[in-house]
């Protein structure tokens, strides 16, 4: 009798639903302001030892980044970010006055990390020395890397500076000219890093990640402002990126010391969603 009973209980436990991935509790998000850094034609991840690489860019959160950098040397190295855990490398091309040649000298970049799709799966934190690159010519989606005024709704979509003008009256006003960079938040579970800087992570299809693409990491959007007061934008008047386009395209690398406290705001404000206690970031209001 035992035996059939232990026989009807294991043929039960056969037929209950496997449970899926546990989603994530509701929208989650933390952000951190990082003011700019240095200009420097330099970029590690895709030109590593080469000095000037193809074009200058904008650095902002780790002050050590060059084209010698190492996993090691960026974990050493000091934070524009008010956060000082946040060692990691953020940067994208400059902002140059084509007549003149000069730089546009950035303020900030607002990054920010979310959970989504939220409703797939649990959020991973990055893995350390974690690199991708978003963005660029015959990368670059409106809606996904896109410009636009500080005035204007983050739902409004530009795809140049020109466009920006022209719906602006000529600018910004006293506000800022913006670009955004949206990087992919589906990764492949297995490289740190691929030759194209890319082939590694996916955008999501619908609120899923691609089947080869399947654990959700954080999906980190940067914000680039210039403050708008002293150049017109109207037509471009002579501004595009250092690349020679007005497609954005930024670099990030995963460098943040300790780990322990991305971790702990992954865990805290994107699993669990405590977006009050997790807006903007500094030592002063670390969150969780």
């Amino acid at each position: 009798m035992k035996k059939v009973l232990l026989f009807i209980v294991t043929l039960m436990l056969l037929w209950l639903p496997v449970p899926t991935a546990m989603a994530d509790t509701g929208t989650g998000v933390f952000s951190i302001n990082c003011p700019f850094g240095f200009s420097r034609q330099a970029d590690p991840i895709v030109s590593p030892g080469v000095y000037p690489s193809g074009h200058m860019h904008d650095f902002f959160g780790n002050t050590s980044t060059n084209e010698n950098s190492t996993y090691a040397s960026m974990t050493e190295g000091g934070t524009s970010c008010p956060l000082t855990a946040d060692k990691a490398g953020y940067w994208s091309p400059s902002l140059v006055n084509i007549a003149t040649g000069a730089l546009v000298v950035p303020s900030r970049n607002f990054v920010y990390y979310q959970n989504q799709p939220v409703t797939y799966g649990t959020t991973q934190t990055f893995p350390p020395d974690f690199r991708m690159v978003a963005g660029g010519q015959g990368a670059s989606v409106v809606s996904v890397n896109y410009w636009n005024c500080s005035n204007e709704s983050d739902s409004k979509y530009h795809p140049s500076p020109s466009t920006v003008g022209a719906a602006n009256d000529g600018n910004c006003g006293t506000g800022f000219l913006r670009m955004h960079i949206s990087f992919p938040p589906c990764w492949d579970g297995v490289n740190l890093d691929s030759a194209d800087h890319r082939s590694h992570m996916a955008y999501p299809v619908g609120s899923s990640c691609p089947a080869a693409f399947p654990v959700k990491l954080p999906h980190v959007t940067m914000h680039i402002a210039w403050a708008a007061r002293g150049f017109e934008i109207h037509n471009g008047n002579g501004y595009q990126l250092s690349d020679g386009t007005v497609f954005p395209h930024a670099d990030f690398w995963q460098t943040w010391v300790p780990t322990t406290k991305l971790d702990s705001l992954v865990a805290g404000c994107l699993v669990i969603s405590q977006a009050s206690a997790c807006k903007n970031l500094s030592d002063a209001k670390p969150g969780p």
